[in-house]
């Protein structure tokens, strides 16, 4: 106590001089207070202790004088306003008059302008280190919508709904881009959220609006549509900014879509399980066993009734020699060469009859070619090859020789299966040969000019009977020996040669040849006789020999077959309407030898089918087909009937490719509901049955809809901020049923919830599919009921749910596929 009594009489006394000094004898201020140790290792405490009182004292000082320096030790009690509004940390701070400021204060101002108490403009660039720390802006505001913003509506935070405005003061979502919107989808403007754009603004990725359409872009310049859009109608598009469907993805190339979730492999095929959840599976050996994709055995007979349409195998290999068969080498089509075999798997020629031939001529084997052969094989014509020959059959039985043969000698023969000379004819009666070329007579000789050609002569008095002079009979077989001479006939007479008349026919004026004709119309000149249809057949049979060629070749040898194009020609009138009326032929174009389909109506060919060679490609009315098929006709081009067309239908397939007609249920109008009154229900009973609301809607027959329904929620009272509900509506097909109807597909109720502790309304929202099997229009009736609730308030209501008393309430259906 002494010493406190020294100290302050010393005080009092140094006052009194106007100096006091501590630890000094010469203050050099008012009060100097010097340390006792000033520089050293010593451990005594040097310092001045300002007055320690807590936040809540320094508040209810009053009549503070200006200066005054305290240290707050404690800011845990009182409040951030009024004189220590900023006292917010332990430290020193002074009093200036009117508040309390901290002395480490950076402006070094006696009272800094700061957010804190009023606003200010920045005097320079501005940096927040934070280092560790944090910085948050809190806001306990419960009105009005723009609480923190960067240049009005550049950035905007609505604390009181937890929201942020880009380009808007009053955000309605978590974020709100604006209301500026692109007129059209290229529209620069419409480009709104960038996840990046490059310093051009020519490499925009993000989302973008446009009318009824959001937008979704992946380096689009500036007017660039968007590469996807969700239209308003809930059609999502990709390659499309107008989609017309749930899902329309366009490509310029196939592969368009890709899904890989673990079951993709080569082949399989999208399939829906019962919930319509897609995956890739195998095709079913006995449900989608196809030449296409798998070989098979046929359960039973098939047929394929082509009616009027047509039906092609088409090939593009490049090697290889067995490209379509049936039964390996029954039947075999080597495409790339153009070739057709059967009984071999490489044909050589155009047609190829296979390499096996008979041992004999008399073998059954040796009969290669039938133009005709009846059921018992006991009649058959045509062609026929035994070892180095060529046989000629006419209604010949299995193991008969042939009529006529050829050697590879070049020996004809005629009656026997071995011709000895060129010409070898043989017979067991007389008059084996028959030369009528207008000559004949009776008794007169086959005679020669100097050039060979034979005439019938009347024999010369002095000389034998020959046919150079006068006709005659053999009177035994004749050979004629050519060794290394030629044989000719000569003549210049419509009918120089023939063999027994019309059997066969040489037109020697028009170098013509005749086959059951005497006057040939054409180089080869065919004409069956009167005879029942199964005599009405011509053959060719190829030699049994291996490495056999062409049996029969067209060949047309002009370079380009420009205006000569018709290699065989069909026809039932003969000349005199312009040539043959159908046909057949290639035609010769830079990169192709293609095949053709023509007729004529009395004038030039009309050409009328082409198949491309070098693409396989078939046109139909078009010489320049650039599809596997292309069809160039006027409307229409292609009629399909398969039982299931019908007016208004579109052509559809399935996952297989299988085309059929289908009802276009997008050609249906939208339908509007016919609302009813509502319902009001009890809040606090949940779980009921349900009630009808009144409302119904009626579906058009044999169609798909999508409803989707808006519905207002109207309470009697204010839901407390515990309290939860749960509505679901449906439909049902009599007012008094309680049963969902079995017509919707997929989910069977529209639900939504009872929002608490806002206000007395809440909204539902959402859609469900009914598809109208039935072949008359189906009435829909519109159900609710409480599914769950708690602590909805006692004796609150669900007022006027469903019907007419809110215009909120929509309910209309959408046709789709």
């Amino acid at each position: 106590m002494k010493k406190i009594l020294i100290l302050v009489g010393t005080i009092s006394a140094s006052f009194a001089m106007a100096q006091v000094g501590v630890n000094t004898p010469n203050p050099q201020t008012t009060l100097d207070v010097t340390a006792k140790n000033a520089t050293g290792t010593t451990t005594n405490v040097d310092g001045f202790l300002a007055p320690r009182v807590t936040r809540q004292r320094a508040q209810n000082m009053t009549g503070v004088p200006t200066s005054t320096m305290i240290y707050i030790n404690n800011v845990s009690t009182g409040t951030q306003t009024g004189t220590t509004i900023n006292v917010d940390a332990v430290g020193y701070y002074y009093f200036n008059g009117t508040i309390w400021v901290k002395l480490d204060n950076p402006s070094n101002k006696s009272s800094s302008v700061n957010i804190y108490n009023s606003n200010g403009t920045l005097e320079s660039n501005r940096t927040v280190a934070q280092d560790n720390n944090t910085l948050a802006f809190t806001s306990t505001a419960t009105t009005g919508t723009n609480h923190f913003s960067v240049d009005g509506n550049t950035f905007s935070v609505n604390a009181a709904n937890h929201r942020i405005g880009l380009g808007t003061t009053n955000p309605q979502n978590k974020l709100d881009l604006g209301t500026d919107a692109g007129p059209t989808v290229t529209d620069a403007a419409g480009k709104k959220l960038a996840v990046y754009n490059n310093a051009g603004g020519t490499s925009f990725y993000g989302l973008g609006v446009s009318p009824a359409r959001l937008q979704f872009h992946a380096s689009s310049a500036a007017t660039d549509a968007p590469g996807a859009v969700l239209a308003s109608n809930g059609n999502f598009g990709i390659g499309t900014t107008d989609p017309t469907n749930r899902l329309d993805v366009r490509s310029t190339s196939s592969g368009a879509v890709k899904i890989v979730d673990g079951t993709q492999g080569a082949s399989k095929v999208l399939t829906s399980d019962a919930n319509g959840v897609a995956t890739w599976q195998n095709v079913p050996a006995t449900t989608n066993t196809n030449i296409y994709n798998s070989n098979g055995t046929l359960e039973s007979n098939r047929t394929v009734a082509q009616a009027n349409n047509t039906l092609a195998f088409t090939s593009t290999a490049t090697t290889g020699t067995n490209h379509f068969s049936v039964d390996g080498n029954t039947f075999s089509v080597n495409a790339a060469n153009h070739r057709i075999g059967l009984g071999t798997t490489n044909p050589q020629n155009k047609l190829d009859l296979g390499t096996d031939v008979g041992l004999a001529a008399t073998d059954a084997a040796a009969k290669k070619l039938a133009v005709y052969n009846n059921a018992g094989g006991t009649s058959f014509y045509g062609l026929g090859v035994s070892p180095t020959r060529l046989q000629f059959h006419a209604s010949s039985a299995a193991t008969d020789a042939p009529g006529a043969v050829l050697l590879t000698n070049g020996n004809f023969g005629i009656g026997t299966p071995d011709p000895t000379n060129r010409l070898d004819v043989r017979s067991t009666t007389s008059g084996a040969v028959k030369i009528v070329d207008g000559t004949q007579g009776a008794n007169k000789v086959l005679t020669s000019d100097a050039n060979g050609v034979a005439t019938w002569q009347n024999a010369p008095a002095s000389a034998s009977t020959n046919i150079y002079n006068s006709n005659g009979t053999l009177t035994g077989n004749r050979v004629v020996t050519q060794n290394a001479n030629t044989l000719a006939f000569v003549g210049s007479a419509v009918n120089s040669f023939s063999v027994d008349g019309t059997t066969l026919s040489v037109d020697g004026a028009n170098d013509r040849v005749g086959l059951g004709t005497s006057s040939p119309q054409t180089k080869l000149h065919v004409v069956s006789a009167n005879t029942p249809n199964s005599y009405r057949y011509n053959l060719i049979d190829a030699p049994a020999t291996t490495g056999n060629g062409v049996i029969l070749a067209l060949r047309n040898t002009s370079p380009i077959a420009s205006g000569n194009m018709s290699l065989l020609g069909f026809t039932n009138s003969g000349t005199t309407s312009g040539g043959a009326n159908w046909a057949i032929g290639s035609s010769r174009t830079a990169n192709s030898e293609d095949f053709y389909f023509g007729n004529s109506t009395g004038g030039a060919l009309i050409e009328r089918v082409r198949i491309k060679g070098d693409t396989g490609n078939v046109g139909i009315g078009t010489n320049a087909p650039t599809t596997k098929l292309h069809v160039n006709s006027s409307s229409p081009a292609v009629r399909i009937v398969d039982g299931t067309q019908g007016a208004g239908k579109v052509l559809t397939s399935d996952a297989n490719g299988n085309a059929s007609w289908v009802t276009n249920n997008t050609s249906n109008p939208v339908v509007m509901s016919s609302m009813g009154p509502g319902v009001t229900l009890n809040a606090s009973i949940a779980g009921t049955q349900g009630t009808n609301t009144g409302t119904t809607i009626t579906l058009p027959a044999n169609s798909k809809y999508v409803v989707i329904c808006y519905m207002l929620v109207g309470t009697k009272n204010q839901v407390p901020s515990n309290g939860y509900g749960w509505i679901q509506s449906t439909f049902t097909e009599s007012p008094s049923s309680n049963t969902h109807s079995s017509d919707i597909q997929g989910s069977y109720f529209i639900s939504g919830a009872i929002i608490p502790n806002q206000n007395t309304f809440s909204m539902i929202t959402g859609s469900i599919i009914i598809n109208n099997t039935t072949s008359s229009p189906k009435t829909y009736y519109y159900r609710v009921r409480i599914a769950n609730s708690t602590n909805l308030g006692a004796g609150n209501e669900i007022v006027n749910f469903g019907g007419t008393a809110w215009g909120e309430n929509n309910l209309y259906a959408v046709p789709i596929n």
